[in-house]
């Protein structure tokens, strides 16, 4: 059956007014779209959009764009725009020292994200003579977009063929990473072929996502050995960690800021895989007993 996105339940945020841009990227053609234009929006903040004539149209992006923290961002795609990271580099990055309480943020819609990277740092090499004590990497979450405390809207977008890094035991989001957001919701999008240690696709560390009418197809997770409490292991990102990751093919997410989650409607789990646990979604609270609400949803 045809798995793209349906109109399966009430999309909860619409499209933002891109009618009266602060920056248009382009000329009219695609030649005229370029990355140093984009940067230079992305660094003003404020509603961005393309001219890049009627044809689909690829930036290539070289190095990591960095999102305001105290102005809200809009980049519309228009359904025709594709940002080419070429496994170089990871696309968007928005990075606010404090924690859940930013009202600022990026909105994406009618964009496509491909061939990110996550910055991936030191790797630290598995113990022989501790197997299964922690090891890989500390960092290299979010191979498209990596926020810390702000706003993540993500509408009628695709992820494609980005890719955190692939072994740790807290590394993930293939796509997307949003670690201590106050808002994270994503309606009408596909995300295929994504993957990471963990969370294939989406990863998330005290966020309450609201993913609406999404796809998440043939996302995958890399890691091995999950992560757990290890006694006598070595400090990795906390005491006696063990594992390399492999938990949630296509969405992995802890903890959580609130009680009424509202969790998925409408959204297909299509071929993701996990090496560990979850070959859709998994879930840890880090507290006690918690609800998960999925509506209409297919797996």
């Amino acid at each position: 059956t045809d798995t793209d996105p349906v109109a399966t339940c009430e999309p909860p945020i619409d499209p933002v007014d891109t009618s009266s841009p602060d920056h248009v990227v382009g000329t009219g053609s695609a030649a005229s779209c370029n990355e140093a234009d984009l940067r230079t929006a992305v660094e003003a903040g404020g509603i961005i959009t393309f001219d890049c004539g009627t044809d689909p149209a690829t930036i290539d992006i070289t190095e990591t764009l960095v999102l305001r923290t105290d102005a809200d961002t809009v980049i519309d795609g228009g359904g025709t725009v594709t940002l080419d990271a070429g496994g170089r580099t990871r696309h968007l990055i928005l990075d606010h020292p404090d924690w859940m309480n930013n009202p600022y943020g990026v909105t994406l819609q009618g964009l496509t994200l491909v061939n990110g990277s996550a910055p991936k740092g030191t790797y630290y090499p598995q113990d022989p003579e501790n197997p299964d004590c922690a090891y890989g990497y500390k960092e290299g979450s979010g191979g498209a977009l990596y926020v810390r405390n702000g706003v993540v809207h993500v509408i009628v977008s695709v992820f494609r063929d980005n890719e955190a890094a692939l072994e740790g035991p807290d590394v993930g989001g293939g796509a997307i990473y949003a670690l201590g957001v106050p808002e994270i919701v994503i309606t009408g999008s596909v995300f295929e072929d994504n993957r990471g240690a963990n969370a294939g696709a989406l990863g998330m560390l005290f966020a309450n996502p609201t993913i609406v009418n999404t796809v998440f197809r043939n996302n995958h997770t890399e890691g091995v050995g999950m992560n757990y409490v290890e006694p006598g292991c070595p400090n990795f990102n906390h005491d006696e960690q063990g594992g390399a990751g492999g938990n949630g093919g296509a969405i992995a997410f802890d903890g959580m800021n609130y009680d009424d989650v509202v969790g998925f409607c409408g959204t297909v789990f299509e071929d993701n895989r996990a090496n560990e646990l979850g070959g859709a979604i998994f879930r840890t609270p880090n507290v006690e007993m918690r609800e998960l609400h999925l509506v209409d949803s297919l797996f």
